[in-house]
């Protein structure tokens, strides 16, 4: 029940000036509610997803299992029928001013804001379809935080300043909005979409008066309770529905001394509420939806009125429920079922991962402070890549600008096909990316309409890439790459292009490994005059951090030297070639909060230290 009938606690009939009042007792009882939009009859079990793209910490996990759930479902985070997507974004924390008048003066008090944006949906156990629309909370005060100080000030720019230094309220209102926000999705889950049990406080009165005998309405009340006390503990059974109609029996031979007209009779105009009251809630015990709502009306129409907006949220809530569940239960309610634009098919998971790339930034040549151009990364909601642009700096209003190379990725889930559009193809793509089982499989090169070319890739029984066969197109050859390994480490790559007719080996690359680290990559190129390798070939070397992190990567012409965050993922690279030019770039990636999947489709064919999108 979404209220505990708190104003009903109160004396519902006036003293009269013939002491006739209405008496109340009390019973508490525990009562299963029915959702607003149920759920098809074969969902069972759930699990939950948190997406967020937010700069706030998630509660800690026992609570999200507690804020984030489905009443009346089982929790199964291994196969669930259904899943809960949160997805928070969109931030927002101000810091303003209020006046606070006082006898003679009026000073100023700092008053924190903050807000979130919250997203819900019910997706089905694959993500594919979703239940409803997506959701918003109905109530948006459960995502926001309102703080203002106790401590006022002089002036405006006197409380501004004291609010800025306030580093501990500050944080409590970002811990305070994302706590009302899981206790709003909480409620709005309880009730839109489970069938929660509450612990409500249900009134039943008797009447009395000194000229009056209302004995029958004192048993009555008695059944009622009794009544009451076994259905919260039983559920309706012919115990209680014995006492329940006895006690419906007792009021409406009661109601038959009804005068509205005679202010001193036993039931008049001032107490028939009561009656009222007792009778449509106890119909609805009983189901009787009809007498329900026909002593519901009565209500409304009586001196109790004021109680009858409490009492018809019981009664009406429970007739629609029990109309749905019945029509859920015969799979006759229509249930809304679209697609989901969070689904992500299974062919295009390729890891999870605590962190993705969200630009890559190249420095000033000038000046290693001032930025030069930044390769920016867009993701979906669902986390899969959408779009990437470079961007140029301009040094005098310091900010980006000149948006180029535009790559807008889309996806076909049923055919498990990646589109990668550049900004003259908005209706040809420039390649096309067909997955399986998280491995790119088939790309699809489209230079113009009668250049093109597919580069196929195989696949050995430990999952590594054996080969990759690349088909003649106008301006390239037909070409091979073989790939060997040994002890689940790449040892060696074979690329062979046509030549006559015949594919031939044109150069080698052999990997050498210390541990888990690669320490050498060389490359031969073969003798066509000879047909055979050089002794010596160019080389790279790998070096490593003491934490074992990529730190320097060099070759005969150039040498890279790698900085990395704790988590291992590359921050920076500052590239020297032999000629004396260099250049700076850093990397920005994006924390993967909570228990998010994250899907993502990095793929590339270059093995090195990278861990962004090559072919961006």
């Amino acid at each position: 029940m979404k209220k505990v009938i708190v104003a009903l606690l109160a004396v519902i009939c006036s003293h009269s000036a013939f002491a006739q009042k209405a008496e109340m007792e009390k019973v508490d009882i525990k009562m299963k509610s029915f959702p607003s939009k149920p759920l098809p009859l074969e969902i069972k079990r759930y699990h939950y997803r948190v997406l967020n793209s937010t700069p706030l910490p998630l509660p800690q996990k026992e609570a999200v299992d507690g804020y984030v759930r489905l009443d009346g479902f089982e929790f199964s985070p291994t196969s669930p029928d259904v899943i809960v997507l949160v997805y928070l974004d969109k931030y927002d924390q101000t810091l303003t001013t209020a006046a606070v008048k006082g006898m003679n003066e009026t000073k100023y008090a700092y008053v924190i804001k903050s807000s979130l944006n919250v997203r819900l949906s019910l997706l089905t156990g694959d993500s594919r379809f979703e239940f409803y629309q997506t959701s918003t909370l109905l109530k948006p005060k459960a995502t926001q935080y309102h703080y203002q100080s106790s401590t006022t000030y002089a002036t405006e720019a006197a409380a501004t300043e004291a609010g800025n230094k306030d580093e501990s309220m500050l944080a409590a209102a970002k811990r305070e909005c994302m706590n009302s926000t899981f206790f709003g999705i909480q409620q709005y889950l309880k009730y839109t979409h489970g069938y929660p049990t509450d612990e409500i406080t249900i009134p039943v009165w008797s009447m009395k008066a000194k000229s009056f005998d209302y004995s029958e309405m004192d048993q009555a009340q008695t059944k009622a309770m009794d009544g009451l006390k076994s259905y919260s503990a039983n559920g309706l059974n012919d115990e209680n529905r014995k006492l329940f109609q006895e006690a419906i029996a007792i009021w409406e031979k009661v109601l038959l001394e009804f005068n509205p007209d005679d202010k001193k009779s036993k039931i008049n105009v001032k107490n028939v509420g009561a009656l009222y009251a007792n009778l449509a809630l106890t119909h609805n015990w009983l189901i009787n939806d009809n007498e329900a709502t026909r002593y519901l009306t009565m209500l409304s129409e009586s001196r109790g009125s004021s109680w009858s907006d409490m009492i018809g949220e019981i009664v009406n809530d429970g007739i629609k429920g029990r109309q749905q569940d019945l029509k859920r239960k015969s799979n006759a309610l229509v249930i809304e079922k679209i697609k989901s634009p969070y689904y992500v098919s299974p062919d295009f998971v390729v890891n999870k991962h605590a962190h993705r790339i969200s630009a890559i930034q190249k420095s000033n040549s000038f000046s290693k402070k001032l930025p030069d151009e930044r390769r920016y990364f867009e993701y979906l909601d669902n986390g899969l890549l959408s779009r990437t642009y470079t961007e140029n700096y301009n040094p005098s209003t310091k900010g980006w600008e000149k948006r180029r190379d535009v790559h807008t990725i889309k996806y076909d889930h049923d055919l498990n096909i990646m589109y990668v559009y550049g900004e003259k193809s908005s209706t040809v793509p420039l390649y096309t990316r067909k997955f399986k089982n998280g491995k790119l499989v088939s790309q699809m090169s489209q230079r113009s309409a009668n250049d093109s070319s597919v580069v196929k890739f195989y696949y050995n029984a430990a999952g590594q890439l054996e080969r990759y066969v690349c088909d003649p197109h106008l301006k390239t050859p037909k070409a091979e790459v073989k790939y060997s390994y040994a002890n689940d480490k790449l040892i060696r790559k074979e690329v062979l292009t046509e030549e006559g007719g015949q594919l031939k080996i044109d150069f080698k690359e052999e990997y050498v490994w210390s541990g888990n680290k690669l320490t050498t990559k060389t490359r031969f190129t073969l003798d066509k005059a000879t047909g055979k390798y050089p002794e010596k070939g160019m080389g790279e070397r790998y070096e490593y951090d003491a934490k074992g992190f990529l730190a320097v990567l060099g070759s005969g012409y150039e040498t890279q030297t790698f900085g990395a965050d704790d988590h291992g993922n590359i921050i920076e690279c500052h590239t020297r070639s032999d000629d004396g030019s260099s250049n700076h770039k850093t990397y920005v990636w994006e924390p993967l909060s909570g228990n998010a999947i994250q899907y993502t489709t990095e793929v590339s064919s270059y093995i090195g230290p990278e861990k962004y999108p090559a072919f961006y």
